[in-house]
């Protein structure tokens, strides 16, 4: 899939009014691979990256979502647990 993080970074970073430095403290990812990510070097998203990255700005993560993604609505589907007997199976 594909993805814009360096959107997403570009756009907070202007926000908060943060040096790439900054991020890279708040988020624990060194200021090597923020540089990439922003420069587009890196194909492969990572979720830990994008979580730590987003935790980072203090963002919630649909707002994320709809920038990184470009995804507009997320569904989930209803989670209908299991009919379980008295023994729990």
């Amino acid at each position: 899939m594909n993805h814009k993080i360096h959107i997403y970074i570009t756009q907070k970073t202007q926000e908060f009014n943060w040096k790439d430095n900054q991020l890279a403290m708040k988020s624990g990812i060194s200021p090597g691979q923020i540089s990439k990510l922003k420069n587009e070097n890196i194909t492969k998203l990572y979720a830990q990256t994008f979580y730590n990255i987003v935790k980072a700005f203090d963002d919630n993560f649909e707002n994320a979502i709809k920038i990184v993604f470009n995804i507009k609505e997320i569904k989930l589907k209803k989670y209908i647990p299991k009919k379980r007997n008295s023994f729990g199976n």
